[in-house]
């Protein structure tokens, strides 16, 4: 009997816990929707900061935006130093000179640092792997390629084109965009702060496209240009909130709220920026009670170097740090991927079958992304996953057109009720 009486109380108390997790998953994605403050949020930042590139001010702006809201929904924030090495662009400009005169629409890659002014034959390298370069006399001359994949699904880092085409002798690199309708757009010439060693601009696909023609015709193209960009090291800051749970084994969710150089960032990195957020806030009202310590963070210079997380990683490398869900321009989640790091595929199905009123069609993946601050933790072998999202290609990427009108409140609330289910 007494056997019998200790078996039914374990099913009340297990189907009390059961009750009391329902509820609180009911909680969070109700308010996701309800109570969603993450879009004013955004638009402070998208309005009052604005472009964010790492060591400008409006960085810094957007460090005391997040700081001043974080606080007034009584999340536990601090701030982290960090020392990394930022990039500062400076006056630039690349023109064509033969057959004609035209100034292009070109901006200098991330650790692209000053060179006074050069002059030479361009020569087309297409998508700038070695063999591009066969039967190419690039000796001297100024590279051109394209930032896309060829139809073998190969495809190579901006910086490891710029590498390719400095052993082979180019005196300069020109990386045409890989869409047709847009601005040229900035890229990272590298991820580890070191100045690069020829010039790297970026040319929308349209100029790049003429010039790669008019080299296909045997018509000889010769450009000149100069770039006044440097880098410094600087003193900023990550910005922290830390749930502590029963354990010190914690789960981190990053984002980077830094942008590119022009634009607002709205949807690169506003969107995760906002939706950290909003976790925050559904984690602060709903879920304070966890067994594991949970750690938001946004990172700082994602977009210069993978700052941020690289520092992060540094100082808190002996930590006992289980796993990494990164946002890089989240959207309406479509999924789950764990990134080769099967050990979550099971949660994330059932979470796939739990989350029954989202559009999760895509399930769960296990493909490895790059570029992106989740990789500074990859590198030391922590589990990194992410959210699949539901989204078209966005033609506004690292673009004066990324501003805050053009984000989804609905979308933001979906992301937010199923990452902090998450």
């Amino acid at each position: 009997m007494k056997k019998l009486l200790l078996y039914l109380l374990a099913m009340v108390m297990g189907l009390q816990i059961a009750s009391s997790q329902d509820q609180t998953l009911i909680n969070l994605t109700g308010s996701a929707f309800i109570d969603n403050s993450l879009y004013e949020v955004l638009k402070r930042i998208c309005d009052e900061a604005d472009a964010r590139m790492m060591g400008n001010p409006q960085n810094e702006r957007a460090v005391e935006i997040l700081v001043e809201e974080l606080k007034k929904i009584g999340a536990p924030v601090h701030l982290e130093k960090i020392r990394p090495i930022a990039w500062t662009p400076g006056e630039s400009s690349l023109k064509v000179t033969t057959p004609f005169e035209k100034e292009l629409k070109a901006f200098p890659s991330t650790q692209c640092v000053t060179f006074p002014e050069f002059e030479g034959e361009v020569v087309y390298a297409q998508y700038g792997f070695n063999e591009n370069y066969k039967d190419l006399d690039a000796e001297d001359k100024i590279v051109l390629v394209i930032a896309e994949a060829p139809p073998d699904g190969r495809y190579l880092l901006n910086m490891e084109q710029i590498e390719i085409a400095k052993e082979h002798g180019a005196k300069a690199i020109i990386i045409h965009h890989k869409f047709p309708g847009t601005m040229a757009f900035s890229t990272s010439g590298n991820y580890n702060g070191l100045p690069l060693e020829i010039p790297t601009f970026n040319i929308s696909w349209e100029e790049g496209r003429w010039i790669a023609r008019l080299l296909e015709q045997g018509i000889t193209v010769t450009v000149e240009g100069f770039t006044n960009s440097y880098l410094k090291e600087i003193e900023t800051n990550n910005v922290v909130v830390t749930f502590p749970g029963r354990v010190k084994d914690k789960y981190i969710l990053g984002c980077h709220f830094d942008s590119a150089e022009r634009g607002q960032g709205a949807f690169d990195n506003g969107a995760g920026s906002a939706v950290a957020f909003e976790v925050a806030r559904l984690l602060n009202t709903y879920a304070q009670n966890n067994y594991y310590t949970i750690e938001i963070v946004w990172f700082n210079g994602e977009e210069t170097g993978l700052w941020g997380s690289k520092k992060y990683m540094e100082e808190h490398r002996d930590e006992p740090i289980r796993a990494v869900i990164n946002m890089d321009m989240i959207a309406s989640p479509a999924g789950f991927n764990t990134s080769g790091f099967n050990e979550y595929r099971t949660l994330m199905e059932e979470l796939v079958d739990k989350l029954n009123g989202f559009d999760l069609n895509a399930g769960v993946t296990e493909t490895l992304g790059t570029n992106s601050d989740h990789v500074s933790f990859y590198r030391e072998g922590i589990p990194v996953l992410n959210i699949v999202s539901h989204r078209e290609r966005y033609p506004y990427y690292h673009e004066l057109g990324d501003t805050f009108d053009k984000v989804s409140k609905k979308y933001f609330s979906e992301a937010a009720a199923v990452v902090s289910v998450l």
